[in-house]
């Protein structure tokens, strides 16, 4: 969050200091939407596998590990990293 409203405040020529109330709080609200954001992409694919594993059956029989690499093979990498993503960037999005 502290990258993204450096930035936001360089893209503006002023410092938190150089702003009003409204400004700053827009500016933390903002950087607080990017940071989600980033941090849903980035936990995504780890959150759907682990979904996926905790349903029954799913992966077949073995240990976690084997059934998250069969899981993975399934779905697929991409599918795995993509398949609702976009719902979850609005949902942290708006939150």
């Amino acid at each position: 969050q502290g990258r993204a409203a450096e930035a936001m405040y360089g893209s503006l020529g002023k410092g938190p200091k150089d702003c009003g109330a409204v400004l700053n709080t827009s500016v933390s609200l903002g950087s607080g939407v990017i940071a989600g954001v980033v941090s849903a992409i980035i936990s995504h694919p780890a959150d759907t596998l682990l979904s996926k594993v905790n349903k029954a059956g799913a992966g077949g029989d073995g240990s976690i590990p084997e059934r998250m690499m069969n899981i993975t093979k399934e779905t697929g990498v991409v599918k795995l990293c993509t398949q609702g993503l976009g719902a979850r960037c609005v949902m942290i999005g708006t939150l």
